[in-house]
């Protein structure tokens, strides 16, 4: 299993490289190119990801489970099929509140996931 390559074509789930977060339970870098980027996160209860910030644009989609974002302060409760958006530099942090799934989109990709 391995990162797929920039620009990759087909990208098959079962063989992307599973990377364990700090702060939450895995990663998967899906498809990207230089322009965009979607990666697969999947937390436990509790899990989060810690308030920060990117020059990057960020469109979130919840697969499964529930998930408390604070978007620059503004804290939503979002489920199965919501989506949210964060502009350039946002701060931002979601804490799972009910394990689950969620689909993360870059523009433009993220350099820092794949170095």
């Amino acid at each position: 299993m391995k990162k797929p390559d920039k620009g990759q074509i087909w990208v098959k789930h079962g063989d992307v490289l599973v990377e364990n977060m700090p702060t939450w339970h895995e990663r998967r870098i899906l498809a990207y190119g230089e322009g965009m980027m979607c990666v697969e996160n999947i937390f436990e209860s509790g899990e989060k990801a810690p308030w920060h910030e990117h020059f990057h644009t960020q469109i979130t989609y919840v697969i499964e489970g529930e998930f408390d974002f604070n978007v620059e302060g503004e804290h939503q409760l979002v489920g199965p099929g919501d989506s949210v958006f964060m502009a350039p530099h946002a701060y931002h942090e979601v804490i799972c509140t009910k394990p689950g799934k969620v689909i993360d989109l870059f523009a433009p990709m993220r350099d820092d996931f794949v170095e």
